[in-house]
């Protein structure tokens, strides 16, 4: 059985990554860990907008939010799980906090995992777009299984 890892952050190219993964999966057999990476670095200031951790005496860091954001992930992570149901295809969700580029590198090694389909570009900027998404093109580099980037 392969184990396949598909990091997802709800984006459109995170959705086409789950659709190939559900195609791979049921090609060889496949066992799939979807995977979201709650970004800990995120701090809120007290308007509500979000700032860097390294700005800010003003900055307030809120737990709570970062607990609403791992609840909220985990709903929309079962959203994608739907794609597989009827298909005999184990899935598993996982969600974790930290740097999404090392929290998905750490979980391949960690894990043993057999490929990573990864959207090619996450949610972020229309500048970012044009380039590969800073996040699929560390665990390009860094991991070393098999990598589909899909656009």
């Amino acid at each position: 059985m392969k184990k396949i890892l598909i990091p997802v952050d709800f984006s459109e190219p995170s959705s086409r990554a789950v659709a190939y993964g559900k195609k791979m999966a049921l090609a060889f057999d496949g066992k799939v860990t979807l995977l979201h990476v709650v970004h800990d670095k995120m701090m809120y200031n007290d308007s509500g907008g979000l700032t860097a951790a390294s700005r800010a005496p003003t900055v307030t860091y809120l737990g709570e939010m970062l607990e609403k954001d791992r609840a909220d992930a985990m709903e929309m992570m079962e959203k994608y799980k739907e794609v597989f149901q009827g298909t005999g295809v184990e899935v598993e969700c996982i969600v974790v906090e930290g740097s999404p580029a090392d929290k998905i590198v750490d979980y391949v090694e960690e894990n043993l995992m057999d490929m990573v389909i990864i959207g090619s570009e996450g949610i972020g900027s229309a500048l970012r777009r044009v380039f590969l998404g800073s996040v699929a093109n560390r665990v390009l580099h860094h991991v070393k299984v098999p990598v589909l980037l899909v656009q």
